[in-house]
C-alpha cells in the first residue's frame, strides 16, 4: 500500500509538471502568433505604401528631374 501511495504521489507530481509545461507552451504559442500577425499587418502596410509610391512614379515618369532624384526606387520597382 505504501508503494502504491508513493507511486500515486509521484504520478501526480509528474502530471502537474506536464500541465504547467503545456500551459507555458500554449502561452508562448499565443505570443508567437501575435507577433506573426503584427508582422503580417506591417508587411501589408508596407506593400500598400509601395503600391501608392509606384502609382506616383507612373504619374511622374515624364519629369526628368523626378526620375533622377528617385532613380533607386524606379530601378527597384522595375
Amino acid at each position: 500500500c505504501l508503494t502504491r501511495c508513493i507511486i500515486v504521489v509521484v504520478l501526480e507530481e509528474q502530471k502537474l509538471g506536464i500541465q504547467k509545461e503545456s500551459s507555458e507552451l500554449r502561452n508562448t504559442l499565443r505570443e508567437v502568433e501575435k507577433a506573426r500577425l503584427d508582422a503580417r499587418r506591417e508587411l501589408q502596410e508596407l506593400r500598400r505604401q509601395v503600391i501608392i509610391y509606384a502609382a506616383a512614379l507612373r504619374v511622374n515618369t515624364m519629369d526628368p528631374i523626378y526620375i533622377e532624384k528617385n532613380r533607386f526606387f524606379i530601378d527597384f520597382l522595375c
